[in-house]
């Protein structure tokens, strides 16, 4: 299956911004169901505002200092102004020392790209994280660490299926989801969870592992058809703006 069919929920009250902008551009046509096809080369152009939305959102829950696109692109633009300012600095410097061309460029372009390539690097790791951002990846790493030593089989089956559905989309954004479904496989035994239906329902038991097997497959190729852009003139493929689905076990999803 290629496509897949998304359905609008009538209870669209009390969204946060980002997840109404998510809504907005899915059903931009006015539609209350469309497909992944419907949507090619035409959500993608709502993917940046969707990420400033996001990202304002950590500012505002104080996960971060500042929305990281702002601070990266700021950090960037010092490092092309300071690049130039050593540069030309530089070139002037050398020139003044009786230095001619090429030997007085030299080390005036060597220090500029030295110069922008630390601002560069700075800003990947912009904007630094508040206290309780900090407080948030390591409740990220422990829930990794959770899901490495998890046993499905040690809680009741009622408290493991409950453990298993509650902390399964977390499993999937911190790409554990292969590992978390497999600590669960057969919790479910006869019973099927109330809102699935699926190829194996009434056939043989739930799976855990086929089921996230599954979810992943089909939000991989949803990101995918939602990312992709129209082509370029002489260009042999499309690009998306980074918009993937939920994470798989090794891989997982990518990001926005």
């Amino acid at each position: 299956v290629s496509s897949f069919t998304i359905q609008s929920d009538a209870d669209q009250q009390d969204l946060l911004p980002h997840e109404q902008l998510v809504l907005d551009g899915l059903f931009a046509s006015g539609e209350t169901t469309v497909t992944t096809d419907d949507l090619k080369e035409k959500f993608y152009a709502k993917i940046p505002a969707i990420r400033d939305a996001l990202y304002d959102r950590l500012v505002q829950k104080k996960l971060v200092a500042g929305n990281p696109q702002t601070v990266r692109r700021k950090t960037v633009g010092m490092g092309v102004f300071a690049g130039l300012v050593t540069g030309i600095g530089g070139f002037l410097w050398a020139t003044f020392q009786g230095a001619v061309l090429p030997n007085a460029a030299v080390l005036p372009i060597f220090s500029a790209i030295v110069t922008f390539a630390l601002f560069a690097g700075f800003a990947r790791a912009m904007p630094r994280q508040t206290r309780i951002g900090v407080q948030a990846v390591s409740w990220a790493r422990g829930f990794e660490e959770f899901a490495d030593r998890v046993e499905g089989d040690r809680f009741d089956r009622d408290a493991a299926r409950d453990i298993f559905e509650t902390l399964l989309p977390y499993a999937m954004a911190l790409s554990v989801a292969t590992k978390w479904s497999r600590k669960f496989e057969g919790v479910y035994d006869e019973q099927h969870p109330g809102w699935y239906v699926g190829p194996s329902h009434g056939m043989h038991n739930f799976s855990t592992v086929a089921f996230q097997n599954s979810l992943h497959d089909t939000m991989s190729k949803a990101g995918e058809s939602l990312a992709s852009s129209p082509r370029s003139s002489g260009s042999s493929g499309s690009g998306g703006g980074g918009f993937s689905g939920g994470g798989g076990g090794g891989g997982g999803g990518g990001s926005w």
